[in-house]
C-alpha cells in the first residue's frame, strides 16, 4: 500500500506492529511530552520510534523516524546494557555505558580538552547551555537565534529561558512559556534565513545580519 509522507513524496507502508517493542518504549523514555506515543505508536509529529520503510525525513531527530541502522545499533546497545547490569548492577552499568559513549564521541570528533553533556533533545540542550552561560556570567544575557525561520517551535521559548512544553524531560509538569527559575531577564533576537522581502540571504548577507543583531 503506497501513501504520501510529510515531504509529499510517495513512500511505502511503515513497519506494521502488533505490539510495542520494549526497545521502542526505551527509546522514547526520558524525553518531554512530544515523545509520548499514540495508539498508533506515533509521537506528536507523527513519527515512530522504529524504522519506517521508504519514508523520507528532512526534519529533526524528534520529527523523524529512526533509521534501520541506528535502530539495530540501539538494540545491540540495550542488550549490552542488560548483560552488564547482571554483573555490575543497573546503575553502575548505565554510568559505564554513558562514560563509554562520551569517550567515543570525543575520539570521533578528535577533541581533547572538552567534556560531553548528553541531553534529552536539542531543545533541552539550549536550556542547558543557557544555564552554563548564566553560571559563568551572572549578568545580563541576550541570545541570537540564527535561522529562526527554520528552527523548531520550542526554540522561541528556550532562547528566552522559558519552558517549551508542559512536561520536562524529568517528567515534571510545568506551564509552557513560563520563565524558568534562574533564567529570567534573557532577551532574544531572531535572524531568519530570509530577509524582509522574503528572499534567501547569501552567506555573506547572513553573516552581516547576525553581526548586526549582536
Amino acid at each position: 500500500m503506497a501513501w504520501t509522507d510529510r515531504s509529499g513524496l510517495a513512500a511505502r507502508e511503515p513497519f506494521s506492529r502488533d505490539h510495542t517493542d520494549a526497545l521502542d518504549e526505551f527509546l522514547v523514555s526520558g524525553g518531554d511530552g512530544r515523545l509520548t506515543l499514540s495508539a498508533q505508536s506515533e509521537n506528536a509529529y507523527g513519527c515512530t520510534p522504529f524504522p519506517a520503510n521508504g519514508l523520507i525525513d528532512f526534519a529533526s531527530s524528534t520529527a523523524s523516524a529512526i533509521s534501520p541502522q541506528a535502530y539495530a545499533r540501539a538494540r545491540a546497545a540495550r542488550e549490552e546494557l542488560l548483560t552488564a547490569s547482571l554483573h555490575q548492577g543497573p546503575d553502575a552499568a548505565c554510568e559505564a555505558a554513558v562514560a563509554t559513549a562520551r569517550t567515543a564521541l570525543l575520539n570521533h570528533l578528535q577533541l581533547r580538552d572538552a567534556e560531553v553533556v548528553f541531553s534529552a533533545s536539542g531543545t533541552d540542550a539550549q536550556l542547558q547551555t543557557l544555564f552554563l552561560v548564566r553560571l559563568l556570567n551572572p549578568g545580563t544575557l541576550a541570545t541570537v537565534i540564527v535561522g529562526a525561520d527554520q528552527t523548531g517551535s520550542g526554540t522561541a521559548h528556550t532562547a528566552r529561558g522559558r519552558h517549551f512544553s508542559q512536561t520536562t524531560s524529568t517528567g515534571a509538569a510545568v506551564e509552557k512559556g513560563q520563565v524558568i527559575t534562574g533564567l529570567d531577564g534573557i532577551e532574544s533576537h531572531e535572524v531568519g534565513f530570509r530577509d524582509a522581502g522574503g528572499d534567501f540571504r547569501s552567506a555573506a548577507g547572513m553573516d552581516a545580519a547576525v553581526l548586526k543583531a549582536i
